[in-house]
């Protein structure tokens, strides 16, 4: 498959809304798994999928915590169960996005000009 700006902005809208990496390359209208990694290759798409990813998982983290308050407010026999398997996805989503975060963190840039003495953070 080419790479476009027009399969690049689907892949983003796609991760943004939550979708997995795994689940977007099966679509036969997307490019495969190694063609992706392939394209992430370029930081600037990189960059933009991991926004998009990381966007994502505040949209699956909110689907989570629906489920899981569904299931508390309905109650009733196995509930204890759905709701155990909700906080384990949850827990899952958690720690990705931890991982997500401190990927950024190794993209941040520090740096000093002495001529005005004060230090400029920010991302690279």
């Amino acid at each position: 498959m080419r790479r476009s700006k027009k399969i690049e902005t689907e892949i983003l809208e796609r991760l943004s809304e939550g979708e997995l990496v795994t689940h977007l390359c099966r679509d036969k209208k997307m490019p495969s798994l190694k063609s992706l990694q392939r394209w992430r290759l370029d930081s600037s798409f990189d960059d933009s999928c991991w926004r998009a990813e990381s966007r994502g998982l505040m949209v699956q983290r909110s689907n989570y915590i629906e489920l899981m308050q569904t299931a508390i407010d309905e109650g009733g026999p196995g509930s204890a169960i759905k709701i155990q398997g909700l906080r384990e996805l949850l827990h899952e989503n958690a720690r990705t996005a931890g991982r997500l975060i401190a990927r950024m963190s190794d993209r941040a840039h520090v740096s000093v000009d002495s001529t005005v003495q004060h230090i400029v953070i920010g991302w690279q």
